[in-house]
């Protein structure tokens, strides 16, 4: 799901994920990495669910989709792939 946040205006999207879980610790390690080759997603913030006690919500920077713009050579897309599969 996407919104705006209400402190700056950014776009944003919200992941629900169940609040006992690995996921959350997961992506705090991975985002808490300072590396110039970590493109993991920052987390703004968790929020409680506010229907679901069982759940909470991560907010993160709004990513656009990884077909905007569209591949126009067999090259971008080469591209795309090595840039995706990256490993240092």
């Amino acid at each position: 799901m996407d919104a705006t946040r209400l402190s700056n205006r950014e776009l944003v999207a919200i992941k629900s994920f169940l609040r006992h879980g690995q996921e959350l610790q997961i992506a705090q390690f991975f985002s808490s990495i300072r590396d110039d080759a970590n493109h993991c997603v920052p987390i703004h913030e968790i929020l409680p669910d506010p229907f679901d006690p069982q759940l909470a919500l991560m907010v993160m920077p709004y990513l656009r989709p990884c077909n905007d713009p569209e591949f126009a050579t067999v090259g971008d897309v080469i591209e795309f792939v090595d840039q995706t599969l990256e490993v240092r």
